[in-house]
């Protein structure tokens, strides 16, 4: 049984607002997310990363003054259970490797596979809710 009392906090990084809103979005779809922070830059995501602590984060890897993948490492030093979807044009197998090695949680392809985020996240919320029962 689904624990309605459980709730998932998210942060987006991605230096296009319309993406974000995208987003944001799909996010909303889910009862039970809440978007805690939204960075448009690498130094943002870091400081909203520390003082909000999610329990998830949506992540392109090109984002404004910095690198998602910087933003990965840190989120992965200070808690590796977070869970990070990397969600990015960038889809070659390097940037998978690189995300992969970093500890990403799950890598999608902007143009293939973006609405696969809500599903991701229900996923999450499930998994959430039945571990708290």
């Amino acid at each position: 049984m689904l624990n309605r009392s459980v709730t998932l906090r998210v942060m987006v990084v991605e230096d296009s607002a319309d993406m974000r809103a995208r987003v944001a979005g799909l996010i909303h779809e889910v009862a039970g997310i809440e978007i805690v922070a939204e960075a448009e830059d690498e130094s943002s995501a870091l400081a909203l990363y520390d003082k909000h602590q999610p329990d998830a984060a949506v992540v392109d890897i090109r984002i404004r003054n910095g690198s998602g993948i910087a933003v990965l490492d840190h989120i992965k030093r200070h808690n590796p259970d977070c869970v990070v979807v990397m969600l990015t044009n960038c889809a070659q197998l390097e940037f998978r490797q690189r995300c992969h090695e970093a500890g990403a949680d799950h890598f999608l392809e902007k143009s293939r596979e973006f609405s696969r985020v809500a599903n991701v996240f229900r996923h999450l919320l499930r998994r959430k809710s039945n571990t708290s029962e």
